[in-house]
């Protein structure tokens, strides 16, 4: 395959193997289809073919897995203890009349 790069390209294969050396020194995980393709296409000075790796997305919002915040708060916004039992009364009094309320109790 060199043989055939130098012959094809007897003025640019050994400046096209550089910059591939280069590129792969550079980003050692660049995903290349075919390599002796992409040696000729930068040899011949036209744009080397190449595969993209698809970009990791991001996920956000509602369906991304991730808790909000506020889920994992864990009562250290509170001025004291006080504050937070009572907090954590009314939030269970709430519980307890949506919990009557669903069975059709008042």
């Amino acid at each position: 395959e060199y043989n055939t790069l130098m012959e094809r390209h007897p003025k640019t294969g050994m400046d096209a193997i550089e910059t591939v050396s280069e590129m792969l020194k550079e980003n050692p995980n660049k995903p290349i289809s075919s390599f002796p393709a992409y040696l000729n296409k930068i040899a011949s000075g036209e744009k080397p073919p190449y595969r993209k790796q698809p970009a990791a997305r991001q996920k956000t919002g509602v369906y991304s897995g991730q808790l909000p915040d506020w889920y994992s708060d864990t009562g250290s916004k509170f001025a004291s203890e006080q504050e937070r039992q009572q907090m954590l009364a009314e939030v269970e009094k709430a519980r307890a009349q949506f919990s009557l309320g669903e069975k059709g109790e008042k």
